[in-house]
């Protein structure tokens, strides 16, 4: 899974997961910690009571997001 070239911020995530229908808290604070906080997934999932295979699915769905994200960005401030 590729990984974003910078952490994201609290705001990006929530921002981000508004385009999804990720709501349950453990899975919000699992993507938090690992794509705010930089934590590793495995132990991260492990921690907040979710599957792993489940919580690297949800990163590399928001990933592919971010991508859209990012461009919009760019264009928004041409």
């Amino acid at each position: 899974m590729a990984e974003p070239a910078y952490a994201l911020t609290k705001d990006m995530l929530t921002a981000m997961l508004q385009a999804t229908r990720i709501e349950n808290e453990h899975m919000v604070d699992a993507l938090h910690d690992v794509l705010v906080l930089g934590k590793k997934p495995s132990p991260t999932a492990e921690f907040h009571g979710i599957k792993r295979q489940l919580l690297e699915r949800r990163l590399a769905h928001l990933v592919g997001l971010k991508v859209a994200f990012d461009r919009y960005a760019q264009l928004a401030n041409r």
